[in-house]
């Protein structure tokens, strides 16, 4: 069996010193030529390196004879920031058997990073001998990073068990989202993190709505974007992390003004049941998301999913009760309108008779007066007052929806254009109207002078709205189809799918606070002096009379918009109108 020269003196244990021009590694060329380390020799003093092998040019990329023939110090290799460190940790070895271990980071010949640990012990020949420190070098980037893994992995649980308790005793979701922009900064060396909310319609994502930003946007950068954008529709269709810049990046994407310049951007999709609720963008300088950071990450972003899902059922729990509210006191209004409309009803009805007793009576007097009786002026104002009385009883008629009327085919745009002429007199000298009306328009079937009433009335209020500043009044005709429900009308109307002619009646005046309009189409409610209040109230019930819905659109300072909704008739029924009476009303 051959012998194997060993690099220490026999008995004592010592280091061989070559002292002739051989190569001193040649003895163990084998060995180093395995060696997954650099093994090496170097003065205290100068650290110069008087054997240097093993691995030299798999680690650093450098051949081994640059370094012993002074071509390349090895501090050269060193990352500037981590000279303090190395120097530090030298300036131990001063006696003799003293170990160190020590990590820093060192830069390749191609420029890549790697982290490498160093164990020396000084070892002296002889105690008169100069000290030479013997050590080994080996790259531990893997083991580094692994570490750094892991302990990144703490850090963000415990983070993210943090935020999560905060979340449930303190709420305030804008704040949660901040905090854990702030996490992810710091665990994934990010400059910029956004956290975006989809905004669903059905499966589908239509926008997304920016909930945080780190650092924080300027105000006037934008807070929602439709998916339509390419950048913004790559991140909706994703279910997996997804590089929008960067090296392996699928497509160079236009980003928006509002994103920050960045070498990497990762989008994170965040997904409960395969729907999308929303995902988290980070953006660095230089592009640094490995696969392995990611992983480490992925509490935070079922964290940030919960929340997003909370956020959500907490949206729709209030809106569900903020419908139901509606809906009852849509309920409620009705019952009050039904009750007021019985009501009103009632006392026309009545009043109804009494009046053609009166207007019968004085009518029979006149009749047996000479022509010039000084009296018969008195009869005339009497039947003049029963006549405006029994006005106001064919309004409460018309609330009501009692009142009979002659239903016909309506072209409701010609109406408009006749009635408008005939009553701008009456309407505020200050007031300018502009009437527009589509062409070919279907027809409605209706009351015409119901439907002129409706004009007059929305008219007449929009002048007083007016008052004595002046200003525009709009009347606009038009069609209009509705693929849906339209609900949360005037009264409890709404308007299902189909055709609708529809009329607008809109004003720049002064507009409604809250209360005022919830009251207009109560009967005698009044903003003006006594004796009005009736003509809403009237338009609502001819409204409701002819199958159609009425929604106002009001507020300080702001103006009001009347828009009312008539079923369009399929073909142009043109035929002699046909009354529609209702037995238990008269007119006098």
């Amino acid at each position: 069996m051959g012998s194997v020269t060993s690099p220490f003196h026999e008995g004592t244990g010592e280091p061989r010193v070559e002292r002739s021009g051989a190569d001193p590694v040649a003895p163990y060329q084998l060995y180093l030529d395995h060696a997954d380390a650099i093994a090496y020799q170097a003065t205290l003093a100068s650290f110069a390196p008087t054997f240097f092998a093993g691995a030299v040019e798999a680690i650093t990329g450098h051949p081994r004879a640059a370094f012993l023939d002074g071509e390349l110090r090895w501090i050269d290799l060193v990352l500037p920031e981590d000279l303090p460190h190395l120097f530090a940790a030298t300036s131990r070895l001063l006696g003799v058997g003293d170990v160190i271990r020590h990590r820093y980071r060192i830069r390749r010949r191609d420029g890549a990073l790697l982290w490498v640990e160093d164990v020396a012990r000084v070892i002296r020949a002889s105690p008169e001998a100069e000290p030479i420190v013997h050590g080994t070098v080996r790259d531990v980037t893997e083991r580094v990073n692994a570490e750094e893994t892991v302990a990144r992995g703490h850090r963000v649980l415990h983070a993210t068990r943090r935020l999560q308790e905060r979340f449930i005793v303190e709420g305030e979701p804008s704040l949660r989202f901040q905090e854990m922009l702030d996490v992810l900064l710091s665990a994934s060396g990010s400059d910029h993190a956004f956290i975006l909310e989809a905004v669903n319609d059905g499966h589908r994502t239509r926008s997304f709505r920016l909930r945080a930003a780190r650092p924080s946007l300027a105000p006037a950068a934008a807070d929602s974007f439709a998916a339509e954008e390419p950048w913004a529709a790559l991140v909706a269709r994703s279910t997996q992390p997804l590089l929008l810049v960067g090296e392996g990046a699928a497509t160079e994407l236009r980003l928006p003004a509002w994103l920050p310049p960045c070498g990497a951007l990762l989008s994170l999709p965040l997904l409960l049941g395969g729907e999308l609720l929303g995902c988290i963008l980070l953006g660095a300088a230089a592009p640094a998301y490995a696969p392995a950071l990611v992983e480490s990450l992925e509490p935070l972003f079922s964290t940030c999913t919960a929340f997003l899902a909370a956020i959500r059922a907490e949206g729709e729990r209030k809106r569900a009760a903020e419908e139901r509210q509606h809906l009852e006191l849509g309920m409620l209004q009705a019952q009050k309108l039904e009750s007021i409309g019985l009501l009103a009803a009632g006392i026309a009805h009545d009043f109804n008779n009494v009046l053609t007793t009166i207007l019968g009576n004085a009518g029979l007097a006149r009749l047996h007066l000479p022509a010039h009786a000084e009296c018969s002026r008195f009869l005339v104002e009497i039947e003049g007052a029963s006549r405006r009385a029994a006005d106001l009883c064919r309004k409460l008629l018309a609330y009501a929806g009692k009142g009979s009327f002659a239903v016909e085919a309506v072209e409701l745009g010609e109406l408009v254009k006749t009635v408008v002429p005939l009553v701008e007199n009456a309407l505020s000298k200050k007031a300018r109207v502009v009437v527009e009306v589509e062409g070919d328009l279907p027809v409605v079937e209706g009351d015409a002078t119901q439907l002129q009433q409706l004009v007059l009335a929305l008219l007449t209020n929009a002048s007083d709205a007016l008052g004595s500043d002046g200003g525009h009044i709009a009347v606009r005709v038009k069609v209009e189809v509705l693929s849906g429900t339209m609900g949360n009308g005037a009264g409890s109307t709404a308007a299902g799918p189909g055709r609708y002619v529809v009329l607008e009646v809109a004003d720049s005046g002064c507009g409604m606070p809250r209360e005022v309009l919830a009251r207009i189409f109560d009967p005698f409610f009044t903003t003006k002096f006594p004796g009005r209040g009736l003509g809403l109230a009237a338009a609502l019930g001819i409204v409701r009379q002819h199958g159609g819905a009425l929604f106002v659109t009001s507020a300080e300072g702001s103006g009001s918009a009347f828009r009312v909704l008539l079923p369009a008739l399929d073909g142009e029924r043109r035929g002699e109108p046909h009354l529609r009476p209702n037995p238990d009303t008269r007119a006098p």
